[in-house]
């Protein structure tokens, strides 16, 4: 199997409303189930070039994933794709701050009833 990474935007936006993470992940498998076999779909959230990485069933449907990514826009951002080279891990730990900030909004939601401000 093979695998592809894509920088595809602003992490800071599933701060304010962290269902585009699903969103965003089901739009990618979508469109790369169109080229073969898509075992995983993982979407770094914190990192800052916002990386999308697609482990597919064959070589063949990673080489045509990079073709079909490179260079479409995504939310106003280029999106660069490219194979992934088996090493590079994208995965960013959050700090002490930003727990605590994503529990205390956690736990305002939960309070709140779990309405989003910006429902429909």
């Amino acid at each position: 199997s093979s695998g592809i990474n894509a920088e595809y935007g602003d992490p800071k936006e599933f701060l304010e409303d962290a269902c585009q993470i699903t969103e965003i992940r089901d739009d990618i498998r979508e469109e790369c189930e169109k080229l073969g076999p898509t075992k995983k779909v993982i979407i770094f959230d914190r990192h800052p070039q916002g990386v999308v990485s697609v482990k597919f069933g064959t070589y063949e449907a990673a080489d045509e994933a990079v073709k079909l990514f490179q260079g479409r826009w995504f939310g106003g951002k280029q999106i660069a794709a490219a194979l992934w080279d088996g090493v590079t891990d994208y995965a960013i730990e959050e700090t002490e701050g930003e727990r605590e900030a994503r529990l205390a909004s956690w736990h305002k939601f939960i309070e709140d009833g779990g309405e989003r401000e910006n429902a429909v």
